[in-house]
């Protein structure tokens, strides 16, 4: 295809595009030019950027979500904690972890073991909440966090470190994902619990083989609360925006060079959870339904550093709208110097957003005449994950856990997910 606008007479000249040794130089009018939608290094730095934009709304999805499930339980929450985990794939959700104690209260359990000394930072608030969790979920009475005389204030951390492998493209995608939140949240009342937060995430993705790199960063703030019209009944919500920040290694098939380039981006996210979590004698089953979106605008931008070589790319717009049912289960079991709480979960969803067009063309020309459709995660997936968390003394707290994810197409991955947690 003729890549040139008309009437240039700019020469060229390079002694890559001949081998032989030869310098010879040609017109920009007679270069021609490959088409870069075809192009596996321009495919997948695309794809890098969009796959990132969405996996930082996942991460502070995610984030938020395990504080909205902690508080479900008064006790937990005022557990103010930072919990830091790894994982090799994309992170399962995670249960929260107070319930691990907070309502292991009744039966014989509870009077063969003094929680109250064992755990005097959580458990014993929770202890006092449990037997008061009728009256606290209808809004009579007095309230868990009246009753201890406690700050309605608490504050909370988490982070998130995620290592990926994606083959189904023209080229392999190789990711690490790093994602931190913090936050405060106050009781408001019996029934309501609202927060505002922050967060922070980093992905790095290796495309290819040969040296073509994406680097992105997201800094987020969101709004989040929990409502409990009813007992044993949340709704929890999460809503928050992202200022993103790109920049771009490219590796230049033809020629060999190296394209850089660097852009901006926005995001908005949010989530809409519904559970019923049912608790007796130390174990608990919950069925709930999610809807999450978000949407990010990348900016246009043009490379540098490729010569005639170098593209322009138009704005890149990532859209997403899941739903998903679940259902995840767990059981308290006592041992001598702790609690052990294994937990399955198993969550089916669904997305609804198309994928968007993105224009391209080389940055020397006054249009985009090329155009290529970024890839899409699957529409349909299967989680099924199995956790394994041990909460010991003096509020420290280790997990372990493994994923897998079946999604339309035949396409699967694995997760492990190893946790440490310590509450002050």
């Amino acid at each position: 295809m003729l890549a040139s606008p008309e009437g240039a007479r700019m020469m060229f000249c390079s002694r890559k595009m001949f081998p032989e040794g030869t310098r010879s130089c040609v017109t920009r009018a007679e270069l021609v030019r490959p088409d870069p939608s075809e192009d596996g290094e321009v495919t997948g730095l695309i794809n890098a950027r969009a796959d990132a934009a969405r996996r930082f709304a996942e991460t502070q999805q995610r984030n938020f979500g395990r504080r909205l499930e902690q508080l479900h339980d008064e006790g937990e929450r005022r557990a103010s904690s930072m919990d830091v985990r790894m994982a090799y794939q994309q992170s399962a959700p995670r249960g929260r972890p107070g319930d691990l104690f907070g309502q292991v209260t009744s039966g014989n359990l509870a009077s063969e073991v003094d929680y109250g000394q064992m755990f005097p930072s959580s458990f014993a608030f929770g202890e006092r909440q449990s037997s008061a969790a009728g009256t606290h979920a209808q809004g009579s009475g007095s309230s868990a966090y009246e009753s201890s005389q406690e700050s309605p204030y608490a504050i909370w951390s988490n982070g998130f470190v995620n290592f990926a492998e994606d083959s189904g493209g023209m080229v392999d995608l190789d990711s690490t994902m790093v994602g931190v939140s913090t936050g405060i949240d106050y009781r408001f009342s019996n029934s309501f619990v609202g927060g505002v937060g922050v967060g922070y995430g980093r992905d790095r993705t290796e495309i290819g083989a040969n040296g073509s790199l994406s680097r992105a960063d997201a800094y987020s703030m969101a709004l989040y609360g929990s409502y409990t019209p009813a007992a044993d009944l949340f709704i929890d919500g999460v809503l928050g925006g992202s200022m993103l920040d790109f920049d771009s290694v490219r590796f230049v098939t033809p020629t060999g060079l190296i394209a850089t380039g660097d852009v901006g981006g926005t995001q908005v996210f949010g989530s809409f959870t519904f559970a019923y979590e049912r608790r007796d004698h130390g174990w608990m089953v919950s069925p709930y339904g999610r809807i999450a979106f978000s949407r990010s605008r990348i900016e246009g931008f043009r490379e540098f550093d490729a010569g005639v070589y170098s593209l322009a790319y138009g704005d890149q717009r990532v859209d997403s709208l899941s739903a998903s049912l679940g259902l995840r289960a767990y059981e308290t079991i006592e041992l001598p110097n702790g609690l052990l709480r294994p937990e399955l979960r198993g969550e089916y969803g669904y997305d609804f957003a198309d994928r968007s067009s993105l224009l391209l063309g080389y940055a020397d020309l006054s249009s985009l005449t090329y155009s290529t459709v970024p890839g899409r995660n699957a529409r349909h997936h299967f989680d099924l994950s199995l956790l394994l968390d041990l909460r010991m003394s003096r509020g420290w707290g280790i997990g372990i856990g493994y994923r897998t994810r079946v999604g339309s197409g035949s396409r699967m991955s694995h997760t492990v997910d190893v946790r440490i947690e310590v509450q002050f």
